[in-house]
């Protein structure tokens, strides 16, 4: 954890990729303040609530498609 809150530090970025389920839920490990988040991918399941509350914490939020065209 340590090694990651390094890198999370000297980075010019930090992007966080999560499902939206994990959006809002307790967490397990912590690596950083979310001040320190750019931007945020996720599944198009996020709560407009949240998308908001991060955008307007000046953080991207960039929403992946998962539906799948396959069968």
């Amino acid at each position: 954890v340590l090694v990651k809150r390094s890198f999370i530090h000297q980075a010019r970025e930090t992007i966080v990729v999560a499902d939206s389920s994990k959006i809002g839920a307790e967490k397990h490990a912590f690596l950083c303040d979310i001040e320190a988040v750019s931007k945020i991918i996720t599944d198009s399941d996020i709560s407009e609530e949240d998308r908001r509350r991060f955008e307007d914490s000046g953080i991207e939020i960039i929403v992946v498609d998962t539906s799948s065209s396959e069968g």
